[in-house]
């Protein structure tokens, strides 16, 4: 037995069968987590000790590995290790589970986005926070991922799907799928949640259906007491043409400002254009005591990161979640 060693003064035991997000699992404890598969980087974390190379830490650029940042989900400890990397044990995290779940309503939000409703056995109370995904298995077993798009109410969850060429489960929602189909979900899974303190400053940064946990952020926030809320909100989302602007924030809360952003705009467009991340280190002059929420395109997350790092955002006011999961399928 190792033992890993947290700067929140914590322990616990651990083995070379185990990595080090598994290891704290089962004691109990949770370390920031999304793909597990070397992949987000949501575990990225600065590593004293001995620890052995399980699967490619992808994620990470030739930077990051040069300045000695590691991947909690890729490696196993080898010996006794402290591990400088957020604590999130002191959060109620629900317990994932695997429930039966029929498909309520199918609706196009786009061309290319497809709202997908679940609804839940009477009496199954499913709960997660905000941010949170699920897996949703369909027929013949298929797993993919997606965010949660809807506040909590406890029986109905919200999916926004974005059609994938070639996508199993994507060309199954599509093409095949019917209202009342019977799947089955597992979860809740990711700690990509609001940390915010109510003097903080909130930037919330997404390309594609990235928008959809922070959707559900958005609408938590709106039932939250006055006293509670950030000092002020900013949505930048991303995307390529206009039709594909399928949700509006203000429709929940006119307390925010909304930059939307074409990446390929036509000279009908009069708004932002380009990157989302650029648009926003360009009005965005100062970090201080500012929070940066990304979700979306693994690209846009690691671009954004790079940039960020310039200024005086501190590396634990950045939380992301990038949509890398298998079959490229995440949503």
């Amino acid at each position: 037995m190792n033992i890993v060693s947290l700067l929140s003064g914590k322990v616990f035991k651990t083995t070379e069968n185990l990595s080090l997000i598994e290891a704290a699992e089962q004691a109990g404890l949770v370390l920031p987590y999304s793909c597990r598969n070397g992949r987000c980087c949501t575990c990225k974390c600065k590593i004293i000790g001995p620890t052995r190379v399980i699967f490619d830490e992808m994620g990470l650029s030739k930077v990051e590995r040069k300045n000695g940042w590691k991947l909690a989900c890729a490696r196993v400890a080898t010996g006794n290790v402290s591990l400088d990397i957020e604590d999130l044990s002191n959060i109620k995290f629900p317990k994932p589970k695997l429930v039966p779940a029929k498909i309520n309503t199918l609706e196009f939000l786009s061309t290319d986005i497809l709202k997908v409703t679940l609804r839940l056995p009477p009496g199954n109370n499913f709960e997660f926070i905000e941010g949170q995904y699920i897996d949703l298995i369909g027929p013949k077993g298929v797993c993919r991922s997606y965010s949660l798009a809807r506040h909590r109410d406890g029986m109905e969850l919200e999916l926004h799907i974005q059609r994938v060429t070639g996508g199993i489960m994507s060309n199954y929602l599509f093409d095949g799928a019917q209202v009342g189909d019977l799947l089955r979900i597992n979860g809740p899974r990711g700690s990509f949640m609001l940390r915010h303190t109510p003097d903080t400053h909130i930037i919330f940064l997404a390309t594609g259906t990235g928008i959809a946990p922070i959707k559900a952020m958005i609408e938590h926030m709106k039932n939250m007491p006055k006293e509670l809320k950030p000092k002020s909100v900013k949505v930048y989302w991303g995307v390529r043409k206009q039709e594909d602007l399928y949700w509006n924030p203000c429709d929940v809360s006119d307390d925010l400002d909304f930059i939307p952003v074409l990446s390929r705009s036509d000279h009908t467009w009069s708004g932002a254009r380009g990157y989302v991340q650029d648009v926003m280190m360009q009005k965005q002059a100062d970090f201080e005591n500012v929070q940066v929420y990304a979700c979306g395109s693994d690209a846009m997350i690691r671009s954004s990161r790079a940039k960020i790092e310039f200024k005086n955002l501190k590396i634990n006011d950045f939380f992301s979640d990038a949509f890398v999961a298998s079959g490229n399928e995440r949503s």
